[in-house]
């Protein structure tokens, strides 16, 4: 087992530890914020972040992917990113505070002009430390990004926002919240990944920029489809309105919430064997299957049980958002398949062509979410719903195209989620009908629906027939190196054997 692998696996594990201290400190720091706040507070900031976001893309977004996946990086090439960034975050940090005004009258939202003037900072924040993370990320080095991650989640999100809206303080404790994430993690990645110096090298800035130029594209498309549907939603329906769906799509998107785990770690790791087809095709095939199965049953266990899902997270004053939860949550799986499908196109040097099918999922977005505005939220869920669907057959017809496979190849590997998901989802239905018929407690009903959902999920994921039953525990079997994972890699290892020995293996994996 090569070095590559082994330090793919332990980035695997920080950045799975880092995805899991994020999401715990978060799910708490929201169960309170959104007793404390109102959804007008998180609409106002969900107004100012969409143009931050949007500043900081269009800046410099491809600088921290070209580190990444230069072949060789000088000391020049550091300092070059560096200084390319830092200036770019002061010029883009003073024309958002500069162009505030005009910018919140433009999607009907003047309350939020302090707002944004109040986090231009954080794109200055922003580029200072992107050079020092991507380093970070190019060297597998997950442990300390793990370390920034949590900490700067549970100072920020955590004792300086919740600490604030205690005090009364409203929209503007998140404004602190978020601005004192950010700097911890500029001050923490610069700890671990200090830059070499201030310089700019003429070649050296020529080739970040050239190498960084298909990436700056797609990042343009990605972050300007998220953003410009908040600004949208805002224009169309109001602060208070994106404030619902905010909240209702974080918590759609729990099935996704690994998706930049797989894609910090698999896109270097897969960059270095891009030579390698035929090593790709069973890490994508086996990897498809294994986040279908994984987030599947997951994202439709969410879509039914979304009103004690909002009861117990956000609290009764936040009702309105369920609607919008059970459509989102319908999607959610194919976000996290997706996460696959990313890293491996542009691992692959494909990225204008993932760019110019995100762009085209732009448009369509944007045309859907006007439309679906007529009829209210649920409305602009439905339609987001329908364009995540174009924008996953999108995906999925380049990534079989890069890898020679066949479409009735991969749709196999969707058979043991569709299978296990079906089940369990009926299973949780007549037992989510029973605890509302008899109008038990949030919490006590939650617990009932997840324990009857978890018992039938294993139960036709166990007792699948033949042409529902998964492949990936042969691969991994054959392919993972259990005695460098420790004790955890011991028990994998003893799982995988036990399935394979339920599950002979119908084809090769």
């Amino acid at each position: 087992m090569n070095g590559v692998t082994l330090r793919a696996l332990s980035g695997f594990k920080w950045q799975a530890i880092a995805t899991g201290g994020s999401a715990l400190v978060s799910l708490v720091t929201v169960m309170i914020l959104a007793r404390l706040l109102a959804p007008q507070d998180f609409g106002q900031l969900a107004v100012a972040q969409a143009f931050i976001a949007l500043a900081d893309v269009f800046g410099r977004r491809g600088l921290g992917p070209a580190i990444v996946q230069r072949f060789e990086l000088t000391r020049r090439h550091v300092a070059t990113g560096f200084t390319l960034a830092l200036a770019s975050g002061a010029l883009l940090a003073a024309a958002v505070w500069a162009l505030a005004p005009w910018l919140v009258r433009l999607v009907g939202a003047p309350d939020a002009e302090p707002v944004v003037r109040a986090l231009a900072p954080l794109v200055l924040l922003t580029g200072t430390g992107l050079v020092s993370d991507h380093r970070l990320r190019r060297q597998l080095r997950f442990r300390p990004l793990m370390a920034a991650t949590v900490l700067s989640r549970l100072l920020g999100s955590g004792l300086v926002a919740v600490g604030l809206a205690l005090m009364g303080f409203g929209v503007w404790a998140l404004v602190a919240g978020a601005l004192a994430q950010q700097a911890c993690y500029c001050i923490a990645v610069i700890a671990f990944a200090p830059p070499t110096a201030l310089g700019a090298g003429r070649r050296e800035a020529v080739e970040l920029v050239r190498t960084g130029a298909g990436f700056s594209a797609l990042a343009v498309t990605r972050v300007a489809t998220s953003q410009a549907r908040r600004l949208l939603i805002a224009a169309t329906l109001g602060a208070a309105s994106l404030g619902l769906f905010t909240r209702a799509r974080a918590l759609s998107v729990a099935t996704s919430r690994f998706a930049p785990l797989l894609n910090r770690v698999l896109m270097p790791a897969m960059a270095r064997r891009q030579r390698r087809i035929d090593r790709l095709r069973p890490v994508f095939l086996n990897g498809v299957e294994c986040l279908a199965l994984a987030a599947l049953p997951v994202s439709l266990l969410i879509a039914v049980s979304a009103p004690e899902i909002v009861r117990i997270v956000l609290g009764s004053q936040w009702d309105a958002a369920v609607p919008v939860l059970s459509i989102l949550s319908l999607t959610a799986a194919l976000q996290a398949i997706n996460s696959i499908h990313a890293p491996l196109i542009r691992a692959l040097g494909a990225v204008h062509r993932e760019a110019w099918r995100r762009s085209l999922f732009l448009v369509l977005l944007l045309g859907a979410v006007w439309t679906g505005s007529r009829w209210g939220l649920p409305g602009v869920a439905a339609a987001i719903a329908a364009a995540q669907l174009v924008l996953h057959a999108l995906l999925v017809h380049l990534a079989l195209g890069l890898l020679g496979i066949g479409a009735g190849t991969l749709l196999r590997r969707y058979v043991p989620a569709l299978w296990t998901g079906s089940w369990a989802t009926a299973a949780l239905w007549f037992a989510a009908s029973a605890v509302r018929a008899a109008e038990w407690p949030a919490l006590a009903a939650l617990a009932f629906e997840l324990a009857v959902w978890g018992v039938a999920a294993a139960a036709a994921a166990y007792l699948a027939p033949p042409f529902a039953r998964p492949v990936f525990q042969h691969w991994g079997l054959a392919q993972l190196p259990f005695d460098a994972m420790g004790r955890p890699g011991h028990w994998a290892r003893m799982a995988l054997l036990h399935l394979a020995r339920r599950w002979p293996a119908p084809l090769a994996a």
